[in-house]
């Protein structure tokens, strides 16, 4: 597991204080269970799983500029949260092709919006 997963595991951990009703290798936070997956997929391929799995599951393929989270449709910032690190979501300024949130150790743990056909690890919910 690269030190930028374990980092991110052992954040989950730490933040939830506590693993239960979830079943095993997977972490409760609220009412959902959260595993870190060793396989790469693209964006499109981790949403398609049972649970779904996400790269972070949000994006705006739907409307550009309109950031919703994947499970729920609700809009991204809209219940007073969002992670965006500075001068982003950019659109990828050169490519203007970036759709699909990412969590990158190079951006501090910031959001950020990359190709949604990249390989990365992704985070996996269930209720």
């Amino acid at each position: 597991m690269s030190n930028g997963v374990s980092f991110l595991l052992f954040i989950l951990v730490w933040a939830t204080g506590v693993i239960a009703n979830c079943p095993s290798g997977y972490t409760q936070h609220g009412n959902s269970c959260y595993v870190i997956n060793r396989v790469q997929a693209s964006w499109a391929q981790a949403t398609n799983f049972d649970p779904p799995r996400f790269w972070v599951g949000g994006s705006d393929l739907l409307q550009e500029g309109k950031w919703t989270w994947t499970k729920t449709g609700s809009v991204i910032g809209s219940q007073g949260f969002s992670h965006w690190g500075p001068g982003q979501p950019d659109n990828g300024v050169e490519h203007l092709d970036e759709h699909c949130l990412e969590l990158e150790a190079g951006h501090h743990w910031l959001w950020n919006d990359d190709d949604c056909e990249e390989f990365k690890h992704f985070i996996c919910e269930k209720e």
